[in-house]
């Protein structure tokens, strides 16, 4: 979109990749992003080999749990040692097992961080910035409908706005492979919701997913110019999904209330907040967008 032809706020805010480089191995990731010595890329990876060879292939395990569960069985302590109590692990040590469970959980952590930065090279490398330009298409398209309106009841809400804007979302989003709801329960398979932790009546306004597909969800919720509101709701769709990629739209519509300009201002600026705090997320990734109606 046209920043110049289009009277629409939008900010995104995305973590880029790390590295220029594509799928590097353990080795070469150690190498040229670390820049460890021939040394310990040389421990480092004999370390590795010997948790796989108990283990089986560590990237399975990531996928599985993020390698919570072997890192947990890494875990011991100097009293443990003391009391007697062996390491949780099958892996074999010569010598200090107190040492040897500590040096194979560093190994497994640094891996894990390896495993991190191939997820956010995979993240960039699919076609990302075509989803974001086919929801911003989306939104476009359904401001040029709306004849520069200023106001909005509850009923143009959703016959003017939210109804329209799911047609058009799946007009541009379906070729990914994304269907889109409305009115969808938020958070029902959070991990919030699995611990019995949440319980909510809350719905997305909009939600596109590609099940099946390593897309992001992309979540939209339609609000007035209230700070508050807009900055709650971002806050609740980001922590019910902590473990998927998202790109999150706030689309914001005008008001004739008493300090509509204050307020309008106030939401501009908590906006921006909004993106900073985006620009922070390590893998899963997620995206911020502010539309302006």
């Amino acid at each position: 979109m046209n920043q110049s032809e289009n009277s629409s706020f939008m900010v995104k805010g995305m973590i880029s990749s790390p590295s220029d480089m594509t799928n590097p191995t353990f080795e070469e990731w150690m190498k040229e992003i670390m820049e460890y010595s021939d040394r310990t890329i040389s421990s480092r990876s004999k370390n590795l080999k010997s948790i796989s060879e108990i283990y089986g292939d560590l990237e399975d395990l990531y996928k599985d749990d993020n390698l919570q569960g072997l890192l947990e069985e890494l875990t011991y302590s100097r009293h443990e040692q003391r009391n007697n109590q062996p390491p949780k692990h099958k892996i074999p040590i010569n010598g200090d097992p107190y040492t040897g469970t500590a040096t194979y959980k560093s190994t497994v952590k640094l891996y894990k961080t390896y495993l991190d930065s191939l997820a956010a090279v995979s993240f960039a490398n699919y076609d990302y910035n075509q989803i974001e330009q086919a929801i911003c298409q989306a939104l476009d398209d359904l401001k040029a409908t709306l004849d520069n309106r200023t106001k909005f009841t509850s009923d143009d809400v959703t016959n003017l706005i939210s109804i329209p804007l799911e047609t058009l979302l799946y007009k541009y989003l379906s070729p990914f492979g994304y269907t889109v709801e409305r009115e969808q329960q938020a958070g029902k398979n959070s991990d919030l919701a699995k611990d019995g932790n949440f319980s909510s009546r809350d719905r997305y306004d909009i939600i596109a997913e590609a099940k099946g597909k390593d897309l992001p969800m992309v979540i939209i919720e339609i609000d007035t110019h209230r700070a508050d509101q807009v900055s709650k709701k971002m806050l609740s769709r980001v922590a019910l999904n902590n473990a998927s990629e998202m790109i999150y739209v706030s689309l914001i519509y005008p008001n004739e209330q008493s300090g509509k300009e204050a307020r309008k201002k106030e939401c501009e600026k908590y906006c921006l907040f909004m993106n900073t705090i985006f620009k922070m997320f390590m893998p899963p990734k997620k995206s911020f967008i502010s539309y302006w109606l």
